[in-house]
This record gives structure tokens, C-alpha cells and sequence, in this order.
């Protein structure tokens, strides 16, 4: 990823590294689980009154993590919303490879 692409990351995230064992060693992952505040593009609610405007916006922090397992990237995200909820989404990316 270049260097301009990278900058609103380091900008406007936390990342965290993670550590585990395998077998008689420990690997440490560095800056492989990223924290970071998301604003939806609809509002969380509005209201409007003769006088005013009121407008919240739908903000929330999203945990996220990527993990390849051969030619696939799982994207893991963590999404705490505003009312309390939270969501778990996975995606898949990769190619499907066949063979004849």
C-alpha cells in the first residue's frame, strides 16, 4: 500500500498488535488489529422545528481485523453502534481456483 494511501489510517486510527503462541515460540503480528471511527452517509436522526435544525450523525467504532488463509482475506470487523448494538461482519475476498 503506498505511503499516501496509508496516511489517512495512521491519521485517524489505533492499531494494536497481537500475540500468540506457536508451538515453543511467540509471534507477535505488529499493527494487525485496527480501531478506528466510521459516519454512516444517512443521519441518525433528525428533527426540525419552526426555529431550528437538528441533525445527528450516525457514528460508530468499528474493530478491525484481516486474516488470510491461502488465497483468501477474511475481513472481521467489530461495529459498536450508537444505540448499544453491536454487529459482527465477515467478509471474504480472494479467487476461486478450479481445476479440470
Amino acid at each position: 500500500m503506498s505511503n499516501s494511501a496509508r496516511s489517512w489510517w495512521f491519521r485517524y486510527a489505533t492499531f494494536l498488535s497481537d500475540t500468540y503462541h506457536l508451538g515453543d515460540s511467540t509471534v507477535t503480528n505488529k499493527d494487525s488489529i485496527c480501531i478506528f471511527e466510521y459516519t454512516a452517509d444517512h443521519a441518525l436522526q433528525c428533527h426540525i422545528s419552526d426555529s431550528q435544525v437538528s441533525i445527528s450523525r450516525n457514528t460508530y467504532l468499528v474493530v478491525r481485523s484481516v486474516s488470510t488463509l491461502g488465497n483468501y482475506d477474511y475481513t472481521i470487523d467489530y461495529v459498536s453502534y450508537l444505540g448499544g448494538a453491536i454487529e459482527v461482519k465477515v467478509r471474504a475476498s480472494g479467487f476461486i481456483f478450479s481445476a479440470f
